[in-house]
């Protein structure tokens, strides 16, 4: 099995952060996430679910810029040199991977995928029917609408021997693309 790690920056996430840890670890291995100053309840609710020994490595950011191209890229990685991550994910707390394209898990459709690899995949995003009904539910538990089409973007997945040994290569666009830094080319 490959080691997959989801890699997260979040600020005021408090109505999501537990329902995107809870979710991402059915298919990831362990997440690292860095707080940007959270307001709200965010980082209590993730020491929280890390001390109930939920696989989190907990980050505090105490910058007054976002510097999200940064702090992705390093959380990245983090992910690949001290984690012995094969595949990283980089995503935001409203982000859940979900395939309902197949039979497959998501885990299964990431085993697949190619460590030496660097993966732009197209995503479509779903909305809860009744955004203001169940709010303490599980927002994947909840009647959702999927678009018809793929929105404009995509995300990444990385695979370490690609990002580390492979061309230099960054993400960029909050993590939704990267550029080739030998050429400037996506």
């Amino acid at each position: 099995m490959k080691k997959i790690v989801l890699v997260s920056m979040v600020k005021n996430e408090a109505d999501i952060i537990e329902s995107f840890v809870r979710h991402s670890l059915t298919y990831a291995d362990e997440l690292i996430i860095a707080d940007h100053q959270s307001s709200d309840a965010t980082w209590d609710i993730l020491q929280k679910l890390r001390d109930e020994g939920l696989p989190l490595t907990l980050h505090r950011l105490y910058r007054v810029e976002l510097a999200h191209r940064e702090v992705m890229n390093r959380l990245t990685r983090e992910a690949i040199t001290k984690h012995g991550a094969e595949l990283v994910l980089p995503f935001d707390a409203d982000e859940f991977l979900v395939n309902d394209e197949n039979d497959f898990s998501c885990r299964q459709v990431l085993e697949i995928l190619d460590p030496a690899v660097l993966y732009c995949l197209h995503w479509r995003r779903y909305e809860p029917l009744f955004p203001e009904k169940d709010r303490d539910q599980f927002l994947l538990s909840r009647p959702c609408r999927r678009e018809k089409e793929f929105s404009n973007g995509q995300k990444t997945i990385v695979g370490a021997q690609g990002y580390i040994h492979g061309r230099p290569y960054e993400l960029i666009q909050g993590a939704h693309s990267g550029e080739y830094l030998d050429d400037g080319g996506v």
